[in-house]
């Protein structure tokens, strides 16, 4: 017989601060706590789940005999929004940099991050023949003991005779910082990142507005939607793709270009790299 597990997640329905709650303005916060005061407040079947049995839980009526599994877990993500702890729940804690065990299996930076990188400027810019990347270790020791790099910065030469720099680093403690800037003898082009309102505040101290938002799941949500949306419509219709086999290729042959370069400390011509 399969063992079935039943998760059940309660937005913003918290039982006391965690450590670092000072950090962004909700000290001593309770939901639990506060809304057990209400005269009307009654959820006898979370208690039979054991939500009263929790550690430091001094809300309602425990219960002897507990009908789930339950613990008291403390966020590892450094943020507070509903939608970080959903991804924590996933397995995804973010921005710090990744476990060193995902470090070591991650094929590198290269690979494992600017790929995405390479595959946008091949989008822009057409193909690269060329390839000349610096990278170092200033974020994380444990990073480079694994054999990998968290800084890097890569210049591509373009088959069409333009040049481009890509700059990457495994950490971003303001968020998910991700610019687009292209620019020539005619004009200048350029992609901001986005943030969680347009507002901004502007007084005799300085300019204040929102930092980037948090991750890449929030940044690129509305992408990942759109893609599949239209990989469905593609397979219904019997209709091509529009990026290919060969696109995803073509971004593994300039990470592996990248990572020859910085061990040879050359330049690189993707044509060294075998397709």
């Amino acid at each position: 017989m399969e063992k079935r597990v039943f998760l059940i997640v309660l937005d913003s329905f918290g039982i006391g601060a965690e450590p670092d709650a000072a950090a962004f303005g909700d000290a001593g916060t309770n939901t639990l706590g506060a809304i057990a005061n209400h005269p009307n407040f009654n959820c006898p079947n979370l208690r039979k789940l054991g939500l009263f049995n929790i550690d430091g839980v001094t809300a309602g009526e425990r219960t002897d005999a507990p009908a789930a599994a339950f613990a008291r877990l403390q966020e590892q993500s450094m943020g507070k929004d509903t939608t970080i702890g959903h991804w924590e729940i996933a397995g995804v804690v973010s921005p710090e940099p990744p476990p060193i065990s995902y470090v070591k299996v991650s094929g590198g930076i290269f690979l494992d991050m600017t790929v995405h990188d390479f595959d946008m400027a091949r989008f822009i810019g057409g193909e690269v023949e060329e390839v000349y990347a610096n990278a170092a270790v200033t974020v994380d020791p444990a990073i480079g003991e694994a054999g990998d790099v968290d800084t890097a910065l890569v210049a591509l030469k373009f088959k069409s005779g333009a040049i481009g720099v890509i700059d990457n680093c495994r950490k971003a403690a303001y968020g998910y910082d991700q610019r687009l800037e292209v620019f020539g003898s005619k004009g200048q082009a350029s992609a901001a990142n986005d943030t969680p309102t347009n507002v901004s505040f502007i007084d005799e101290t300085g300019n204040m507005t929102d930092k980037p938002l948090y991750f890449f799941l929030e940044r690129y949500m509305q992408s990942f939607t759109d893609e599949m949306t239209e990989f469905i419509d593609c397979v219904i219709n019997d209709k091509p793709t529009k990026t290919t086999v060969y696109d995803g290729l073509e971004a593994l042959r300039l990470g592996l270009a990248a990572k020859l370069s910085v061990a040879e400390h050359r330049p690189v011509k993707l044509s060294e790299i075998e397709a």
